[in-house]
């Protein structure tokens, strides 16, 4: 259960890191 949720956290993290890349790439463009 931890490892899943710590995966999980990793995950949605990873996402919004993503996303945020995708702003910033916009942004400098």
């Amino acid at each position: 259960m931890i490892l899943k949720n710590i995966d999980n956290i990793v995950f949605d993290f990873n996402i919004i890191n993503i996303k945020f890349n995708n702003i910033n790439g916009l942004i400098v463009k």
